[in-house]
């Protein structure tokens, strides 16, 4: 999942985006699976100075997190 977040091309986006690319890039570990994507995002945005955080009903990159660690 990690890995899809880097190449999707947008600051926010939505649970069902992430698990469409991550279903794409991985068909046969993802097949059949339920994968809580939006589960492990939302811990994700839990984590002090996380990288992204929760707005409503979709996540927004936080670049300022990203770059920081450069």
């Amino acid at each position: 999942m990690l890995y899809c977040l880097g190449k999707i091309n947008k600051v926010s986006f939505k649970t069902t985006e992430i698990e469409q690319l991550v279903r794409a890039e991985f068909k046969k570990s993802t097949a059949g699976k339920v994968l809580s994507i939006g589960l492990i995002l939302s811990d994700i945005a839990s984590w002090k100075n996380s990288f992204i955080k929760k707005n409503g009903n979709e996540f927004i990159i936080n670049r300022y997190a990203i770059y920081s660690l450069y």
